[in-house]
């Protein structure tokens, strides 16, 4: 029987997804595995590589590219372990975490989704980890720096709740999508990922469709994973700026906006959409300073 289902989408990443795998190999513990590998149709030839380097994979390439929460659907469709690891290229396991992590499942079975603690290699926790529901006020406190400024404030840092220990277990409104560990039960009550968020938000949307079924997120800061951030996306580029955004408003618009009057709903779309017009004025200065120098260092 297959206890876990691993799937993980490439796309023109090949070091960092062979370390993935190499680490994956190394720390399964003693799971039944089972490891997808999307290749969300790369450019260089890495998913090939891949596939002849880890025969124990299950590969598959798309012909073209796909969003993250359709490439994602395709896996889980076909997976057949009793839980579901959806997991980013840019992350290394170490101390057993997948097989700990299956275990709190078994141990917990209200929980329908877990997410663990995640820190880049120089130890610098990803407070993306964990995080509360993009209310306006949440979503404003962190946007003019209050979150940062007053980091153990309840109210001000709840967007991403860093006023609580990192090392604790407590449920949380939504996890990054970058470790993302659900039950197989839940998954057939909730549903797939939503296909309306290409790249960003379906995680936290994911998370909002569990709470509401009845299912507990869970965030468990005693199991730790390294997250590479950014290792796999350029958060500089005008694409991906875009569809963060977008993405935000996908969001608010479905689970949110019937909260609250229409004049703070025009606020929010417009607060949004100033702070992506910001973004993109910032990543286009930044490039054109970049190819001025003529440096090699990229935003």
């Amino acid at each position: 029987m297959i206890q876990l289902s691993i799937i993980i989408l490439h796309f023109n990443t090949l070091q960092l997804t062979r370390d993935c795998l190499s680490a994956i190999r190394k720390y399964r513990g003693g799971l039944e595995l089972e490891i997808q590998l999307i290749d969300n149709a790369s450019t260089d030839g890495s998913g090939l590589q891949l596939s002849k380097d880890f025969p124990e994979v299950r590969f598959q390439r798309l012909e073209r590219p796909h969003g993250f929460s359709e490439a994602n659907n395709i896996a889980l469709r076909r997976a057949e372990g009793q839980y579901l690891l959806l997991l980013n290229s840019d992350t290394l396991f170490y101390n057993d975490a997948p097989q700990r992590a299956v275990e709190y499942m078994e141990q917990h079975p209200q929980v329908g989704i877990c997410g663990v603690h995640l820190h880049q290699p120089d130890g610098t926790f990803d407070v993306a980890c964990h995080r509360s529901l993009p209310t306006p006020a949440a979503a404003f406190f962190k946007m003019i720096g209050l979150s940062r400024l007053f980091p153990r404030s309840a109210l001000l840092a709840r967007y991403n709740l860093t006023y609580l220990s990192r090392e604790s277990i407590f449920p949380v409104d939504a996890i990054s999508g970058a470790f993302m560990l659900v039950r197989r039960e839940a998954l057939q009550e909730v549903g797939l990922l939503d296909e309306d968020f290409e790249f960003y938000g379906e995680d936290i949307d994911f998370c909002y469709r569990f709470r509401q079924a009845g299912w507990t997120v869970m965030y468990n800061g005693d199991i730790r994973v390294i997250h590479i951030k950014g290792g796999s996306t350029d958060h500089s580029d005008p694409w991906t700026i875009n569809n963060f955004h977008d993405s935000m408003l996908i969001f608010y618009s479905k689970h949110l906006a019937h909260l609250y009057s229409a004049p703070l709903n025009l606020l929010v779309r417009l607060g949004v959409n100033l702070r992506k017009r910001i973004y993109l004025i910032r990543a286009a200065y930044l490039r054109h300073k970049w190819h001025r120098s003529g440096t090699s260092q990229r935003p």
